[in-house]
């Protein structure tokens, strides 16, 4: 690879120097890659999965109702997983 396409490659991506105390060392980490940005995400779909629950209790067909129940708790299930994967350790 020639230099100059490695200097385009650098200049795209922001990398951030963070000090992690557990470990006493430093780490890089890309500009919004963020270690709590998936359990925030898996939060946040956790609240629209109950919201969503209480809309589908009113919908007029029974079917319906099962199927989108059946959706909402797969989806629950990895906004639970997304949620807390960081705290297995």
């Amino acid at each position: 690879m020639n230099h100059r396409a490695e200097q385009a490659r650098s200049a795209r991506a922001v990398v951030l120097c963070l000090f992690r105390p557990e470990t006493g060392t430093f780490t890089d980490m890309a500009l919004g890659d963020h270690p709590q940005r998936t359990p925030f995400y898996g939060v946040v779909l956790l609240l629209v999965v109950l919201i969503s629950g209480l809309w589908v209790h009113n919908l007029p067909n029974m079917a319906l109702q099962v199927l989108v129940y059946i959706a909402l708790f797969a989806i629950a299930a990895v906004a639970f997983i997304m949620t807390f994967r960081d705290y297995s350790r």
